[in-house]
């Protein structure tokens, strides 16, 4: 963390919600298309990107780790390529789904994203 430069956590965020998502499924590059463009947003450069599952209000409870979606490959390569820098989910299932763990896990690293779990959110 401290050798993420500065610059990157003073950009634009967006929040992809999707916790229409049934558990256990995988977000897909059409799953996050949609969603931009329902909230009218294009994902540039540096944005920071914070993917919603409605899991943090199992926080605490036995049902937080079987509750939730999470990232497949192609739309954490896709969110990469867009030149994000910063992505977080509110699961513990991070930023992707179990069975892309290692490889979503590598290709994060490798294109040095920095990734923010377990994040809480407060809505109206």
């Amino acid at each position: 963390m401290d050798e993420v430069p500065l610059e990157w956590c003073f950009s634009d965020g967006v929040v992809l919600d999707m916790r229409h998502k049934p558990d256990g499924s995988v977000v897909t590059v059409d799953d996050v298309k949609a969603t931009l463009k329902k909230i009218n947003y294009n994902i540039k450069p540096f944005d920071i990107v914070l993917i919603m599952t409605g899991v943090d209000k199992y926080w605490g409870t036995t049902d937080y780790l079987n509750k939730g979606c999470g990232m497949g490959r192609e739309s954490t390569i896709w969110l990469c390529d867009q030149g994000v820098k910063i992505m977080g989910i509110d699961s513990w299932k991070s930023y992707f789904f179990d069975y892309f763990f290692e490889l979503s896990k590598s290709l994060l690293l490798l294109n040095n994203i920095l990734v923010v779990n377990h994040y809480r959110y407060t809505l109206n």
